[in-house]
């Protein structure tokens, strides 16, 4: 940073952006929250008079580490300088995002709106991007309040007049009327008064209301978060196809991921907030037994119309020791919303194992966990056989396919519908010219589609379940 001439006059510009930049880093590394490292370094361009050449006031580049800030504001347009600690904590902050949590929320380059939704589809993903670096900066600094100065403090024709806004209660501005605030998932405002809400010290009770009205808003602001626990939900958690948040729904998904609690509290500030989508009811009648040596799950099904699927978590520690409990961590993903059972084969024997599962919609949102079941694997679990389900996905039941155990003669094979009901029984000769694979024959071809069981066991008294898909 070059800092000509301004030491002269009392004020440094530089000296202050240096140390604005610095909080920000110890805030983070002296909590170990991060390392060095990660954050690698960023360059901060400015010089007094410097205004960036797409005319921003402030900026960061993705790709080369760098922030732009514009030296006592230059424009009319432009209100954020040297002088505005919570402007260069924010820009930190995207690089914070950057460094710790990729990939970057998509977006177009262009005008970013604080009291607005953004009005583009593509650029949905700046919502949580902004909404993180205000409430980034607010954690730093340790304020509610974003204040900068609109002429520069360094000047003698420097006026009092601030421009500012409020992350506890976003829609309190200087730049636009209150009843104008929108709010919404797709709001920066209100993604950081979220983010906010969840962290800060400060109960609201009850929540002041949205001018805007449109909302019975009846709930409160109870929660008091250590930062860490927005921490790890920003840093590790990894929602279904990408490797970190790209909106305040994943967020909320993380936070129930890492089963943190008040999820009901968490639900009336995003509501308070103008994010009320349905959220899934949490699965209930989760059920287990214990099969050969897998554990068999299967739970009620949820009737979301928006319902998209359903996510098994597990953990899991040894029966005898004085181990922990292994953190929760996902082993399963049913994409069908209407197949509501999972099989877990991994488990190991002389070990306790609890499971939960969790819904989620088409928006990605997903519910609370459900009550926790818990199976134990005892130490007597014989070997596993090689009979298996040769066909799991079959438009017919005369199309399944089975391996069976070498010198088996008879299996006898019954298939389950998802409530548990018998739907057909079998019993068939295993031939030496079969090679241990049979076809079935002659058999009831009526089964609607859907997800059923097969159940095998052999005269040797050796079994598995199985789970198929018929698709017509």
């Amino acid at each position: 940073m070059v800092d000509s001439g301004r030491i002269t006059r009392g004020h440094s510009g530089a000296a202050n952006i240096y140390d604005n930049l610095l909080s920000a880093y110890r805030f983070l590394r002296d909590s170990s929250y991060t390392t060095g490292d990660t954050l690698y370094r960023v360059v901060a361009k400015w010089e007094p008079d410097y205004e960036h050449s797409t005319e921003i006031a402030m900026g960061y580049g993705q790709t080369v580490d760098t922030i732009y800030i514009s030296g006592d504001t230059v424009g009319d347009y432009s209100w954020h300088d040297e002088w505005d600690d919570w402007s260069s904590l924010h820009e930190y902050g995207h690089h914070v995002m950057n460094r710790c949590a990729k990939p970057y929320p998509p977006y177009t380059p262009g005008e970013h709106f604080w009291y607005l939704e953004y009005p583009n589809p593509r650029d949905k993903g700046l919502a949580y991007a902004e909404g993180w670096a205000n409430f980034f900066a607010a954690g730093v600094s340790d304020s509610i309040y974003q204040v900068n100065t609109i002429k520069g403090i360094g000047r003698t024709t420097a006026n009092d007049t601030t421009y500012y806004h409020n992350v506890e209660n976003p829609w309190d501005g200087s730049h636009f009327i209150s009843s104008e605030f929108e709010g919404g998932p797709w709001c920066e405002g209100a993604v950081a008064g979220v983010l906010w809400d969840i962290y800060d010290s400060n109960n609201e009770y009850p929540y002041p209301y949205y001018p805007s009205g449109g909302f019975t808003d009846t709930t409160s602001d109870l929660m008091t978060q250590m930062y860490r626990q927005v921490w790890n939900v920003f840093d590790h958690y990894k929602p279904p196809d990408t490797t970190s948040c790209q909106t305040i729904f994943e967020f909320r998904s993380g936070w129930y991921y890492y089963a943190y609690l008040h999820g009901d509290t968490l639900n009336q500030i995003t509501y308070h907030h103008y994010i009320a989508d349905s959220v899934s009811a949490k699965p209930t009648g989760l059920f287990d037994s214990l099969i050969y040596i897998d554990v068999y799950l299967r739970w009620d099904n949820n009737d979301e119309a928006d319902l998209d699927g359903y996510r098994i978590i597990r953990r899991g520690k040894i029966i005898f020791g004085v181990t922990d409990w292994s953190n929760w961590a996902f082993i399963g993903d049913n994409t069908d919303p209407n197949d509501t059972t999972f099989i877990d084969t991994t488990v190991l024997s002389m070990w306790y194992y609890q499971y939960k599962v969790t819904a989620y919609d088409t928006m990605g949102c997903e519910s609370e966990p459900s009550d926790s079941v818990q199976v134990s694997i005892p130490q007597s679990c014989p070997v596993k056989s090689p009979m298996r389900v040769e066909t799991p996905i079959i438009s017919c039941i005369s199309n399944l396919k089975l391996s069976v155990p070498e010198g088996s003669k008879e299996i006898a094979i019954s298939i389950y519908d998802c409530c548990g009901r018998v739907v057909g029984n079998y019993n068939i000769r295993v031939k030496k010219e079969d090679n241990c694979k049979i076809k079935l024959h002659n058999v009831n071809d009526q089964l609607p589609s859907g997800v059923y069981f097969v159940h095998l066991e052999t005269d040797k008294k050796q079994s598995i379940m199985g789970k198929i898909i018929i698709v017509r």
